[in-house]
């Protein structure tokens, strides 16, 4: 329960769309319905597309023994990260639990050096806008 609905809302803002344990979690305020709930509910749901899709930011130049978890730790230095995966082999996705982290990382960590067990490697990052347009599809 929340106090006022400030409160409530500022939950659902802050929480909505963020995974957990593998699973995207949906948050809504109690109760609604009728046109103004639905159509409120619909640009809340824009909104937070809007905001994780660029909570996301692309890593290349990694090297190919990387782990999910080594990039992990090595972005934590652009601000609290929420998910990572390396989508192929020096390439990967972190996605920040704000956007704010999220053009941190890009200004703090592009051109960083990543430590490996092979050696030093230069890492670009970039946010995840940047790559969109003339990829390959993914299903």
């Amino acid at each position: 329960y929340f106090e006022n609905e400030r409160d409530a809302a500022d939950a659902v803002n802050r929480r909505h769309g963020l995974e957990f344990e593998g699973e995207c979690l949906r948050v809504e305020l109690k109760g609604g319905g009728g046109k103004a709930g639905s159509s409120n509910r619909h640009h809340q749901d824009q909104h937070h597309h809007y905001l994780r899709a660029n909570t996301r930011v692309v890593v290349t130049g990694l090297p190919h023994s990387c782990s999910w978890q080594d990039l992990k730790d090595h972005m934590r230095e652009g601000g609290d990260v929420m998910f990572v995966d390396v989508e192929r082999p020096g390439v990967g996705i972190v996605r920040y639990g704000s956007y704010a982290d999220a053009q941190a990382a890009v200004k703090l960590l592009d051109g960083s050096i990543f430590a490996d067990c092979l050696g030093d490697v230069q890492i670009r990052v970039r946010p995840e806008e940047a790559d969109l347009g003339g990829g390959s599809a993914r299903s």
